[in-house]
């Protein structure tokens, strides 16, 4: 097997697939558009799991909306094992969603209201 690395055109924002030599699934932020959802298209394939978790990394670069648009979706279809963010971003810039105060405080709950 392979290193495959998939960068999703998702109009803005990134989101950036990578599959693993043994099957595990990383990703690099989760932007969408609206006519295309790399998570959910992601959901629907096969992947090793990774002590339980589908999806074994999610990396969040930075906490602007498109970057991190399908964050529920990663929450209801991709739990993952582990959700890695810089923690020197200026929060006084950042516009504040529910998705972006979760990332700040550091976690993935389980379902957004």
């Amino acid at each position: 097997m392979s290193l495959d690395v998939t960068i999703y055109n998702v109009g803005r924002g990134a989101c950036v697939a990578i599959s693993t030599p043994n099957g595990y699934l990383c990703l690099i932020d989760c932007g969408c558009s609206d006519e295309f959802s790399p998570v959910d298209w992601l959901a629907g394939q096969k992947w090793t799991q990774y002590e339980g978790y589908e999806l074994a990394k999610l990396i969040i670069t930075h906490p602007h909306e498109d970057h991190v648009a399908d964050i529920q979706k990663i929450s209801a279809k991709l739990r993952p094992q582990l959700i890695q963010r810089r923690k020197d971003i200026d929060w006084g810039r950042a516009s504040i969603t529910t998705a972006t105060s979760h990332y700040k405080d550091g976690y993935c709950p389980g379902t957004y209201t």
